[in-house]
């Protein structure tokens, strides 16, 4: 928790989770330091070619012990986050899949107690990369769920059409996307990963209102209903001040299967003297580019 600070950026937030206890024991077995080298190499070269920040992730400097589980554990997280092959078949380890998400949730937890609303917001974003293979930054139309083979195809379909971000997905006429996708030769694997992506999310309609005495924050959410939807999925509501980095209340919210409008109540810590620069974030647990900011 000491390092977990407001001003950790997202290559050391994700550094500090390969760092927890957790994945002490994450084998390294002999030869796979020589593995490890040569994957860290690898994806460092990845990262230059697509500008993307190749030190924060995996620095050179100092040299990593390649022993180590928790290295290895980096590795595993920047792969999957990537969508990069492993060296070897069981280069992998289930320790890391079945503990990530919730040393991250441990971490969220740390940060919305300290009140450090943009390192909350950064765990979130982790845990979004992580369930959906996908670097947030790369663009903001994420295709994490198309194949990678096709995905610069798909993506410069999209933008030939209209659709430059994942809501203007969301709503694009469905009958009408599938035509449009076919007249451009897009294979049909990736029209139907591209269908079933649309069918599996819903964007919830927010809103919210003050409470007079200023104690708390009533939002009203109601979903779309879908033959794919899931109550694994949840959302986040996140309610602070981004102007002094204040995160006031923070709560989880698991997706509804029917049409009825939820009503959630915030409670504020403290009263709040500046009510104008107040924000709502609504976030999803598992995908990119749907997330919404309002203000109060």
């Amino acid at each position: 928790s000491e390092r977990l600070s407001r001003s950790i950026g997202d290559g050391a937030l994700l550094n500090l989770l390969a760092d927890a206890d957790e994945f002490a024991e994450v084998p390294v077995r002999h030869n796979e330091d020589r593995l490890a080298e040569e994957l860290w190499s690898d994806m460092y070269q990845n990262f230059v070619d697509r500008d993307a920040p190749a030190e924060e992730l995996l620095p050179k400097s100092p040299v990593p012990d390649w022993f180590s589980p928790h290295v290895k554990t980096r590795l595993l997280l920047v792969a999957q986050i990537s969508r990069l092959p492993l060296p070897t078949v069981d280069y992998g380890t289930n320790i890391v899949q079945d503990n990530m998400y919730r040393v991250l949730q441990g971490m969220m937890d740390v940060a919305a107690e300290s009140g450090m609303l943009r390192t909350t917001l950064r765990c979130v974003h982790l845990a979004q990369q992580l369930a959906q293979s996908e670097w947030a930054a790369e663009s903001p139309l994420p295709l994490g769920f198309v194949d990678k083979s096709h995905r610069d195809r798909v993506r410069q379909a999209f933008l030939k059409i209209g659709i430059a971000c994942v809501p203007e997905l969301l709503f694009y006429p469905a009958a009408k996307l599938e035509k449009e996708l076919r007249k451009r030769n897009i294979p049909l694997e990736s029209i139907d990963q591209v269908m079933r992506f649309r069918s599996r999310i819903s964007i919830p309609t927010v809103r919210a209102r003050l409470h007079e005495d200023a104690k708390g924050l009533e939002v009203s959410t109601s979903f779309a209903s879908s033959s794919e939807m899931t109550v694994k999925d949840s959302w986040y509501f996140v309610l602070g001040d981004p102007l002094t980095d204040e995160l006031h209340a923070i709560k989880r919210l698991p997706r509804r299967l029917d049409r009825r409008v939820h009503r959630t109540l915030l409670l504020l810590s403290s009263r709040i003297e500046n009510v104008a620069r107040l924000r709502l974030y609504i976030m999803s647990d598992r995908f990119v580019g749907i997330d919404q900011e309002l203000s109060i």
